[in-house]
């Protein structure tokens, strides 16, 4: 049987087109789907391809293969922690897709709306992240109609670089001081405010019971 994980899976944008029609066509909110929008559903559901839950992907690379720019304890936590947890949160929602879907629920698939687009998009988003990155050996400019844009505006690829670590570098320098400053903000309020605050005592037991501002 073809569920709407099988979608995903085949054809993630019958999927999204299944959804915001489902959404999009509710009478009222909390109303069942109407016999119409569920024949529609349906019809997609039977002709999608078949497929199981959503995998993580292999990397086609080692987790190593990218240091010293990115560490393999980075690309290991980023890949087996952080995508999966995309790849759970996703199975357990289409999970609750596809209950919906069954029932009609117009309602559910409102509600899970948000948290799908999410998860699945954050899938989605790293499967072709992983594959935008190579190890340094492998590494080449861009050709084609990226490469001649590159050139036109950069005048070649080195030139982009520098411009793009310039500016990075820029931004990064930027965060800092505004850390900075707000560090060193707390810092003197938290000095200013000790000369104000003293240990007070209850006046019945003697005992000292905490802070007050004086």
């Amino acid at each position: 049987m073809t569920t709407a994980k099988s979608i995903f899976t085949a054809a993630p944008v019958a999927k999204n087109k299944l959804l915001s029609q489902a959404t999009a066509s509710l009478f009222v909110r909390g109303e069942p789907l109407n016999s119409e929008l569920t024949k529609r559903g349906n019809a997609m559901l039977s002709t999608a391809g078949s497929g199981g839950k959503l995998t993580l992907p292999d990397l086609p690379y080692d987790y190593a293969s990218l240091e010293p720019s990115v560490s393999a304890t980075t690309m290991q936590l980023h890949h087996t922690k952080h995508h999966q947890t995309y790849v759970n949160n996703s199975n357990d929602l289409l999970e609750k897709v596809d209950a919906a879907l069954s029932s009609g629920d117009g309602s559910a698939l409102i509600a899970l709306s948000p948290a799908v687009k999410f998860n699945v998009g954050g899938h989605i988003n790293h499967s072709h992240f992983w594959k935008n990155l190579c190890p340094a050996s492998e590494s080449a400019p861009p050709t084609g109609p990226l490469g001649a844009a590159i050139d036109t505006s950069f005048g070649n690829f080195d030139a982009f670089k520098a411009k793009m670590t310039a500016k990075s570098i820029a931004v990064q320098v930027r965060i800092q001081n505004v850390l900075s400053t707000l560090l060193s903000l707390l810092f003197h309020f938290v000095f200013a405010a000790t000369l104000y605050i003293k240990p007070f005592r209850l006046q019945t037991s003697g005992q000292w019971v905490g802070m007050a501002w004086v």
